[in-house]
């Protein structure tokens, strides 16, 4: 009976797995950073070197650019198949005093979200990276 029960569970477990991993997120909002204070920016170098803090964006107009760079992104976000995200250049952190609110991280051609991705221009890329002049190649 154990057997059986637990047979059902891992059954279960994985159709639920298979149908996640074909879902799209569309209309996300982003509504955890709407009271930011605060947002670091961290660097990503490679897997086997610890994010480094690299710059700190503490303006209202700074903190409020980074939000509405990820809202202007709404649609598109999808679950990596099965397969970690890839590899990104840096995160956005969002802080409310010194409570983190979450963040969002940007790779060379994607935008990640927990555990969701989408593409993301090489034009909306360097727009990003120069108006908030993040020191990052």
């Amino acid at each position: 009976m154990k057997y059986g029960y637990l047979m059902c569970i891992i059954l279960m477990a994985t159709s639920s797995l298979i149908s996640c991993q074909n879902s799209k997120l569309n209309g996300l909002e982003f509504d955890e950073f709407d009271n930011a204070t605060k947002v670091e920016i961290h660097s990503f170098p490679s897997s086997t070197e610890s994010p480094t803090l690299i710059r700190t964006l503490d303006t209202v107009k700074q903190v409020k650019f980074a939000k509405e760079f990820i809202q202007n992104h709404p649609n598109g976000w999808d679950q990596p198949k099965l397969s970690p995200m890839p590899a990104y250049s840096f995160s956005m952190q969002f802080f409310e005093g010194d409570n983190r609110l979450g963040g969002y991280v940007v790779g060379p051609d994607f935008l990640g979200y927990g555990l969701y991705w989408r593409p993301l221009s090489e034009q909306d890329r360097v727009f990003l990276i120069e108006t908030l002049e993040i020191p990052i190649k």
